[in-house]
C-alpha cells in the first residue's frame, strides 16, 4: 500500500501557510520587514525568505513566530478563525516595541 502523502495537496497547503506567514509579517513589520522579523527570530534573512517561499518551517521557529507575532495558530495553519490572539495582555501592538526572542529559545 502506498502511504505517501498526496503531493499536490501538500504543496498547496505549504504555499498557503507561506502566504499567511508573509501576510502577518507585512501587517506587523511592513513590506520591507523581512530582515527585522528574521532578526527577531534569530534567523538569517535568507532562511526567513525561504519560509515565506514555502520551505518547511521547523516547529521551534514556528512556535517562536506565534509568540512573537501573537498570531492565532489555527488561523496560521488553516486560515480559519481570528488572525490574532486576543488574550495576550503583554503582547506589543507594533514591531517597534518587540524584543528579540532569546537565543536559547529559537
Amino acid at each position: 500500500m502506498d502511504r505517501r502523502p498526496n503531493q499536490p495537496v501538500r504543496a498547496t497547503s505549504k504555499a498557503a501557510l507561506a502566504a499567511r506567514l508573509r501576510l502577518i509579517r507585512e501587517e506587523i513589520y511592513g513590506e520591507e520587514g523581512c530582515a527585522e522579523i528574521a532578526g527577531q527570530l534569530g534567523l538569517p534573512l535568507g532562511t526567513w525568505i525561504n519560509y515565506e517561499s514555502g520551505v518547511a518551517i521547523p516547529g521551534d521557529v514556528l512556535l517562536c513566530y506565534l509568540v512573537l507575532t501573537g498570531t492565532e495558530p489555527l488561523w496560521l495553519l488553516s486560515g480559519a478563525g481570528a488572525k490574532f490572539r486576543v488574550t495576550a495582555p503583554d503582547a506589543p501592538t507594533d514591531a517597534s516595541r518587540r524584543e528579540p526572542i532569546p537565543s536559547g529559545v529559537a
